[in-house]
């Protein structure tokens, strides 16, 4: 059973309103009661590193009082998030000194340093480390245990979860983020999409040598997977990297002609760095035997409110598809919609394009 208690002398006096000595009693009475009834008893030492620079003597009078009083761990906590990694370490040793009892971290992130610090205190000698997957929690957040756990466990040596568990750390990390209603964290690291992607022409040309070049780690330990941006940055190595993962084989005209068009299109304004099938298609129209399976004639797209109904999008399609051509009408959402709707209905018939 998890407790929350005071260590700081100033939350004590100034949010509790009682007394230093009263608090250590609370302490002590809880933990007691708590290891009488045969519970596994975990103190989370609320403001502990706060209190420590505020007064330390206090703090370690609290330690003590949950260690004499029989508690099987004790938890440390940056709970304002804003302490430093160096203050961390002091701190959290001198909590080793003052008891035996287990010690783990517990910290949040509004310095940014949540992670950081979790490590610090890891590094000195606590065992347990509190946090949340994703790093969800107020404010800015708590630790983010899919960022320790491989840190910990693949920099560190410190067996967490098996190899198994810890190849399933991106599926758990995005399903989290689905049941949160939440876009997933593509800058996330290790398991964010953008975590092992690679824009510059030289980065990935030096993955294709060796994929250690410009990572960090096996992207596949943690489940996740290098990708190669297409962008104005891409070079001849990107384009011919992410050719390869499509599947689609390219001749050094073809490389060159599709650098070229990249490069323009992203000079229109075209962004193709998420747009894997549009790339797809374009290295497709670059081959020697590309035939356009179908063309577009013409179109026409209206949009109006008919007897106060909300606004209609209309669009006529004619295409060509061989020697025949395909005149279709549809409505939609919008004028996208509509266009989209007419054109497969034109194009029904020819489920092999």
């Amino acid at each position: 059973m998890t407790i929350v208690a005071k260590f700081s002398r100033y939350q004590v006096e100034t949010v509790l309103e009682t007394t230093t000595d009263e608090n250590l009693a609370m302490i002590r009475d809880t933990v007691r009661h708590l290891k009488q009834a045969g519970r596994e008893v975990l103190v989370d030492a609320e403001h502990f590193y706060d209190g420590y620079q505020y007064d330390d003597e206090y703090t370690k009078a609290c330690t003590e009082a949950a260690s004499e009083a029989g508690a099987d761990w004790i938890v440390l906590c940056d709970t304002n998030g804003g302490s430093l990694p160096l203050e961390i370490a002091e701190a959290t040793q001198a909590a080793g000194v003052w008891t035996d009892v287990q010690l783990g971290v517990h910290m949040h992130n509004d310095a940014d340093l949540a992670a950081a610090n979790t490590i610090a205190g890891i590094g000195v000698g606590a065992v347990q480390v509190q946090g949340t997957i994703n790093g969800f929690g107020e404010r800015c957040g708590n630790a983010n245990l899919t960022t320790l756990i491989p840190t910990l466990q693949l920099k560190l040596g410190h067996a967490c979860v098996s190899p198994e568990q810890l190849r399933q750390t991106t599926e758990i990390s995005r399903y989290i983020s689905e049941l949160a209603n939440t876009p997933p964290d593509a800058f996330m690291p290790y398991v964010g999409h953008s975590a092992f992607a690679h824009k510059a022409g030289y980065h990935g040309s030096g993955v294709r040598k060796d994929a250690d070049a410009y990572q960090h780690i096996d992207p596949a330990d943690v489940g996740n997977e290098p990708r190669v941006l297409i962008s104005e940055l891409a070079g001849r190595s990107n384009i011919t990297a992410r050719a390869e993962q499509l599947g689609v084989v390219l001749n050094e005209t073809s490389i060159n002609a599709a650098v070229e068009r990249v490069k323009s299109m992203e000079e229109r304004g075209f962004n193709l760095k998420g747009a894997e099938a549009s790339f797809y298609l374009l290295l497709q129209r670059l081959q020697p035997d590309y035939r356009a399976p179908f063309e577009f004639v013409d179109f026409l797209v209206l949009a109006e409110t008919r007897q106060g109904r909300d606004m209609l999008s209309e669009a006529m399609v004619k295409i060509k598809v061989g020697d025949e051509v395909f005149q279709t009408a549809s409505d939609g959402n919008g004028p996208v919609s509509a266009l989209d709707h007419a054109a497969r209905k034109a194009l029904e018939g020819f489920s092999r394009l």
